[in-house]
C-alpha cells in the first residue's frame, strides 16, 4: 500500500480572532466559524494518536489566548505525553493567572512577539496603543511563573525584521539577555497575511528594509558573533537565507527555512 511519512511538524491555527490590528496581518479580517473547544479536543486526541511522539505543535493565530478554551486545549495536547507544545502570542492576554497556567502546563516553549523596544514603534506595528508595556509586562509574569513551577518551558522573543527595527536587531538580543529568556527568534518580513497574493507587495509596504548591506552586515554579525550567537535561536543557514531574500523577496526558501529552523530551535507564526 501507500506509505505517507508523518509529519513531525504541525501549525494549528486556532483562531482567526486577534486583539492587534498589525501591519503584516490581517487574521483578524478574515471571518469564518471556528470549531468548538470540544471540536478541537476530539479532533487533538485522534492527532495526537496518530503522531510520532517528539512532533511539534505550534498553536498560533490571530491570537490564539484568545480563544475561549484554549487552557483546556492546550492540555488535551499536553496529556498525550508524546508532543511538543509551542504557542505564539503576542503577550497581551498574559497576566499573573494566564502565566501560571501556561508555565503549569510545561509546554515545550511559549513565544511572545516584539517587534521594537521603543514602545511608540512596537506599538504601531502590532496597531495597539499600549500593547509593549503589556507584553514587556508578560514576559516578567512568565519568567515569574517559570521558576515557581520549575517548569522546563522555553520562553521565546519572536522578532519580525523589518525596515522599523534593523538597527535594533543586537538591543533586543541585550533585552532577550537581561529578561532572563531562553532567546530570540527572527523571521523576515512578508506580505501581510490575509491579503491577496502579490508579487511587488515589498515596493508597497514601509516595512520592507531597503538596505540590503545593513541587513547583510547585520546577519553576519549575529553568525560571527560568539558573545550573542547562542540566544538567537535560527539556524546560520536561515539566518543567511534572509540576505538572499531581500534581495529577492520572491524566494520561497526562506519560507521553508523559517519553518524548519523554528520547528528545530525554536518552536512560529
Amino acid at each position: 500500500g501507500l506509505m505517507l511519512n508523518k509529519p513531525r511538524t504541525i501549525y494549528i491555527l486556532i483562531t482567526h480572532h486577534c486583539n492587534c490590528r498589525c501591519q503584516m496581518c490581517h487574521s483578524w479580517k478574515i471571518s469564518e466559524n471556528e470549531l468548538s473547544v470540544e471540536d478541537w479536543k476530539r479532533g487533538l486526541e485522534k492527532l495526537s494518536g496518530f503522531l510520532t511522539s517528539g512532533t511539534k505543535v505550534n498553536v498560533c493565530g490571530g491570537e490564539p489566548l484568545v480563544k475561549k478554551g484554549i487552557i483546556e486545549i492546550l492540555e488535551t495536547l499536553q496529556a498525550s505525553k508524546k508532543l511538543l507544545t509551542g504557542v505564539v502570542t503576542n503577550g497581551l492576554c498574559i497576566d499573573e493567572k494566564m502565566a501560571d497556567q501556561l508555565m503549569g502546563l510545561n509546554l515545550f516553549n511559549v513565544n511572545v512577539s516584539i517587534d521594537s523596544l521603543r514602545s511608540e514603534v512596537h506599538d504601531q506595528i502590532r496597531g495597539k496603543k499600549g500593547a509593549f508595556e503589556r507584553t514587556d509586562k508578560s514576559l516578567d509574569y512568565l519568567v515569574a511563573a517559570k521558576k515557581i513551577h520549575r517548569s522546563h518551558t522555553s520562553i521565546i522573543l519572536k522578532t519580525v525584521l523589518s525596515a522599523k527595527n534593523i538597527l535594533e536587531i543586537p538591543l533586543l538580543i541585550e533585552y532577550v539577555k537581561e529578561k532572563g529568556i531562553s532567546g530570540i527568534y527572527l523571521q523576515p518580513i512578508e506580505q501581510t497575511f490575509g491579503t491577496e497574493h502579490d508579487n511587488n507587495w515589498f515596493s508597497k509596504s514601509d516595512l520592507w528594509p531597503d538596505d540590503i548591506k545593513l541587513v547583510k552586515k547585520i546577519i553576519e554579525n549575529i553568525i560571527n558573533d560568539t558573545t550573542i550567537r547562542s540566544v538567537v535561536l535560527n539556524t546560520d543557514e536561515h539566518l543567511q537565507s534572509f540576505v538572499n531574500y531581500f534581495v529577492n523577496p520572491n524566494l520561497t526558501n526562506v519560507r521553508t527555512a523559517n519553518k524548519l529552523s523554528l520547528a528545530q530551535r525554536a518552536p512560529n507564526h
